[in-house]
């Protein structure tokens, strides 16, 4: 009798838990049973004097082992008013360890939910600027989420007609480890 087959990690650590009735922290082995370890890379971002500033290729830091991304998130410290003309674009990028171009993890705008960006958002309230395994805006993780040791990892905030005064913020990527 052929055993099951797993297409991803989560799978296994799934069969694990319910085969075994783990919990995560509970067991002797939680890298076993959680799949692995999951971190967070911040990138600390201030407040915009005008519209018009942008965010210009800055580097976040870089995963010391072979990851998989599993959010971009942002924590804003003030309100930002979603608008379809006037907006901010932001993308997350990362790269080889030889410094090419690998893709991009997230890549959305702050336009109305309607218009595929993220909508308003409220201070100190995370907004989910990319998800792995979900439509959520700017999901483009999906073919990117494996992210390489030692590929760098760069955010940049781009305008879109006049721009709009982005909040300062912490902007985290979440990665798990294997």
């Amino acid at each position: 009798m052929a055993g099951p087959t797993y297409n991803t990690g989560d799978e296994l650590r799934d069969s694990i838990r319910g085969n075994y009735n783990a919990q995560p922290g509970t067991d002797p082995d939680t890298r076993l049973c959680d799949g692995l370890t999951r971190d967070v890379a911040r990138f600390t971002k201030g407040a915009d004097s005008a519209a018009g500033d942008l965010t210009a290729n800055a580097i976040v830091g870089s995963v010391p082992q072979r990851s998989k991304v599993r959010n971009v998130w942002y924590t804003p410290a003030a309100a930002l008013t979603a608008n379809i003309t006037n907006f901010k674009r932001i993308i997350v990028r990362h790269y080889w360890s030889n410094g090419t171009f690998r893709g991009e993890l997230a890549n959305t705008t702050t336009q109305p939910i309607a218009n595929g960006g993220t909508g308003d958002w409220t201070a100190k309230a995370r907004v989910t600027l990319a998800e792995l395994g979900s439509a959520t805006v700017g999901a483009v993780l999906a073919g990117n989420a494996v992210v390489e040791a030692g590929g760098a990892i760069e955010v940049q905030i781009a305008i879109g007609g006049t721009g709009v005064i982005t909040p300062a913020g912490v902007l985290e990527i979440q990665y798990e480890s294997y």
